[in-house]
């Protein structure tokens, strides 16, 4: 016989209570929040970390299933009548009861398990927060000298805006028809320098043509600049 059969009835005018079992759903581990400090220091950990790092995709969290209801109870059919009608008409035996049925206590052996995977996840982030503080803090000074830079760079391209404003048209055909003339002039005086002097052999005569044809190119094109500004 089990140990609480003997247990007294509630008086006969008390009406049965209602025994209501609720199934759990157990979460892979992680989906548990640790708790006390771990807990605390799990989520303020997270926080860092997104602080610090674009947060990726989260996975869907897997959920255990469902466990079915037994068909038939071994235990109660060995109980008596007496025995049955004190389990039913006792709330804190009956979940004793429950609580040593073979599924329910697969459950609770998961949810023990799942909260020992949070507490050594809530250990190892605790241990890598500082590491995180460190990033966070180096990442908030790189912003700053980036947005200085950005501000310099930004004056700098008003001022270059500010100059090529205030250059007239006229100037710069002015530079490339003066420019023109200079590589037009360099050409001829070297040209005559030729025709003067001594005889040239091969090697000379190339390097001469080379430095002529190279003057004049640099005129025309200015001057093609000039025609089409």
């Amino acid at each position: 016989m089990p140990w609480w059969s003997p247990s007294p009835a509630p008086p006969p005018g008390r009406p049965p209570p209602v025994v209501q079992a609720t199934v759990v759903s157990v979460a892979s581990s992680g989906s548990q929040p640790a708790a006390g400090s771990a807990g605390l220091a799990l989520a303020g950990g997270e926080t860092a970390a997104k602080a610090a790092l674009p947060s990726p995709p989260q996975p869907p969290v897997p959920q255990e299933p469902c466990i079915k209801a037994p068909a038939s109870f071994p235990s109660l059919e060995r109980l008596s009548v007496d025995e049955m009608r004190n389990l039913k008409e006792n709330e804190l035996i009956m979940d004793d009861w429950i609580l040593e049925l073979p599924q329910v206590q697969a459950i609770t052996r998961k949810l023990k398990e799942a909260r020992e995977e949070n507490s050594r996840l809530s250990a190892d982030i605790l241990s890598h927060e500082e590491e995180v503080s460190t990033a966070t803090s180096s990442c908030e000074t790189c912003q700053t000298m980036l947005k200085e830079r950005l501000r310099s760079v930004e004056a700098l391209s008003c001022g270059r805006n500010e100059i090529l404003k205030h250059r007239s048209q006229q100037q710069a055909t002015t530079i490339l028809a003066t420019r023109a003339q200079q590589a037009d002039t360099q050409a001829e005086e070297m040209l005559q320098d030729a025709l003067s002097g001594e005889a040239m052999n091969a090697s000379a005569l190339a390097d001469f043509r080379k430095r002529f044809v190279q003057q004049k190119m640099e005129k025309h094109w200015r001057l093609a600049i000039k025609a089409a500004s």
